[in-house]
């Protein structure tokens, strides 16, 4: 091995084991992985404040560090880790999201993908003739739909799947980065064995006969091989099937939510699906509608009202208030809700899933709204916070000249 490249293996090693033995003796005193006397945001102080939060925090960052020593791209787990903590955690508005991050994010660090050398990667009772193809599909939609599947706070992506395959059966992977409705049909010439559907949030499959085995979220193959993510396709074919993926396929417009997989189909093909498993049957009916649609029932029902000038003229005052009173180096910049994408809430009990810059302003005496979008910001009058994505964004920000704001 190359000196230098077994130089920084051991230099690496070192720090892990160090970072690990200090979490370790962080541990006994219950306190987070980082530095509370210099929490800066909502989410870092709430969770300093609880000893739930606080215990979650350890838990997920034991986690991290457990799959750091084990897994093939600590990279991309490092990156992964970094996005959850801006994208997810940071962008929650309250304690209840805070906790609901968290305990997501433990469970997909428990099931990561560990990488090759598995060799209890198989799933039980499966026999397949000695001729057959893998394919895999993944997507990448701009519209999700406005239902909900699970609990993680986003709507769910439908995808309408065709198979064409006719000169070999097809085991058929579908990998989806958001819960996903997979919508199948396959041509009457393609032969369909297995369909795996798979990714850190719940996948469901529709349309397909009841007699085609189908591992959705399945976890018999996740304690045998871990969450089944792109990156490790091939492995993971490999163990199981003996031969790696023929053909990766995904949508061609991030607008149209469909895929053929296989050749295009001819003109006159005729196409199989089942009634056995409808989208439908995959919605949570408990949850409220996301997106945009969600947003558009919240202000029929009047939950919520479109903010005016003087809304937003409120908010700044309260902000430059606190700002005067704020203590020397305490000072924070305030950067106001814009008014043609802010709303104040009425009675909005959950925030709609899965909102694109949209703005929350919380009067005084109304709770904040339960649930988390990631790109929503919640302006707080109760207590004249900001929490989420548009906290800290570029924006004229309010000037306090001789104690009068501007």
């Amino acid at each position: 091995m190359n000196p230098l490249r077994a130089l920084t293996f051991d230099v690496a090693a070192l720090l892990l084991s160090l970072l690990t033995a200090w979490l370790g003796s962080r541990a006994a005193s219950a306190a987070p992985a980082f530095d509370c006397e210099h929490a800066l945001t909502f989410a870092a102080r709430t969770v300093c404040a609880s000893p739930r939060l606080t215990a979650l925090d350890e838990a997920v960052t034991r986690e991290f560090l457990r799959n750091l020593e084990r897994v093939e791209d600590p990279g991309r787990l490092h990156h992964e880790q970094n996005k959850w903590l801006q994208e997810e955690r940071d962008a929650c508005p309250n304690e209840a999201c805070l906790e609901q991050a968290y305990l997501a994010r433990r469970q997909r660090l428990a099931n990561y993908p560990k990488g090759l050398g598995r060799e209890a990667c198989v799933l039980p009772g499966l026999t397949l003739p000695a001729d057959f193809a893998v394919l895999a599909a993944t997507a990448n939609l701009r519209s999700p739909r406005p239902h909900q599947i699970d609990a993680s706070g986003n709507s769910a992506d439908e995808i309408d799947v065709v198979v064409n395959h006719p000169t070999q059966p097809v085991v058929l992977f579908l990998l989806g980065d958001r819960p996903t409705i997979w919508k199948l049909r396959r041509t009457a010439a393609t032969r369909l064995l297995l369909v795996i559907a798979d990714g850190p949030y719940r996948q469901g499959i529709a349309g397909l006969e009841p007699d085609i085995p189908t591992f959705a979220n399945s976890q018999v193959m996740r304690m045998q091989c871990g969450i089944v993510a792109y990156g490790y396709l091939n492995p993971i074919a490999r163990h199981l099937f003996g031969r790696q993926v023929k053909m990766a396929y995904r949508n061609r417009d991030a607008e149209i939510p469909s895929i053929t997989i296989g050749d295009t189909p001819p003109a006159d093909a005729t196409f199989v699906t089942s009634d056995a498993t409808r989208p439908e049957s995959f919605y949570d009916k408990e949850m409220p509608l996301a997106g945009q649609s969600g947003l558009d029932l919240a202000l029929a029902k009047a939950l919520v009202r479109k903010a005016t000038e003087d809304d937003i003229r409120a908010w700044n005052e309260a902000a430059a208030e606190r700002l005067l009173r704020a203590k020397p180096g305490q000072q924070r910049k305030v950067s106001p809700p814009n008014v043609g994408s802010a709303y104040v809430v009425l009675k909005l009990a959950v925030l709609p899933s899965d909102l694109r810059d949209v703005e929350f302003i919380v009067p005084r005496g109304e709770p904040v709204p339960a649930g988390r979008s990631y790109l929503t910001t919640i302006y707080n009058l109760n207590d004249v916070t900001c929490s989420g994505s548009g906290c800290n964004r570029t924006r004229v920000d309010i000037v306090v000249e001789h104690g009068v704001p501007r």
